[in-house]
């Protein structure tokens, strides 16, 4: 008759085995639990970044064009207050309109906007187009007997993009109003890198800032 202590090898396999399903295999299942759980955390919060910044981004568009709209209703307002003779009491001095013409119908259409492409209005509502020189671009319209082309003023349009964020936006985000650029293709290793940086989206504008992005 012999009696199975702990120092018996079959004891210390029960043991070892009862060890590992009572306490390891529970803590790897647990740790597992936590990474997944902290990794879809990560994701949902990563998704509700996105979103947010999608929201602030449509919101700062919005702003843009209403303030582009708000312009042409200004450029008009002078204009049809303005005498129709007179080109210089026409020009409506205005933040974020870089430069006014007017003039008649029965004239012939100003050489500077025949040199970089941007034909006569010949309707009230604004044409947008974008002149081959590359400056900003330049919207046209028929106000009665004259005809009006007025330039956007990039700049002060980031100016007043800058205060809108400043004061509508959360201070650890930036929207900015640039130029479309060519994009090469990237590297695997490129897109891992981008990855792990900070979230960033682009929202591509249209008319009259169709060439640029948010």
């Amino acid at each position: 008759m012999s009696i199975r202590g702990i120092g018996d090898g079959y004891a210390f396999q029960r043991l070892l085995w009862l060890f590992l399903g009572t306490v390891i295999v529970p803590t790897i299942l647990l740790s597992l639990y936590g990474v997944s759980a902290i990794r879809n955390q990560n994701a949902w919060l990563m998704q509700q970044i996105r979103h947010q910044q999608q929201t602030h981004l449509k919101d700062s568009a919005r702003h843009l064009f209403v303030h582009v709209e708000e312009l042409d209703k200004r450029v008009r307002d002078q204009v049809i207050r303005c005498q129709l003779s007179s080109e210089e009491s026409c020009a409506p001095n205005l933040a974020g309109v870089a430069h006014v013409w007017v003039w008649p119908a029965d004239v012939d259409p100003i050489e500077r906007l025949v040199a970089v492409g941007v034909p006569v209005p010949n309707k009230g509502e604004i044409t947008w187009f974008h002149p081959s020189d590359g400056s900003d671009p330049i919207g046209t319209f028929a106000e009665g007997s004259v005809r009006v082309a007025w330039q956007i003023n990039i700049a002060a349009i980031q100016d007043d993009l800058a205060a809108y964020g400043e004061k509508n936006l959360p201070p650890s985000l930036n929207i900015s109003l640039e130029g479309a650029a060519p994009v090469e293709m990237s590297t695997l290793e490129e897109m891992l890198e981008n990855w792990q940086d900070d979230p960033v989206e682009d929202l591509l504008l249209q008319r009259p800032l169709n060439n640029r992005r948010l």
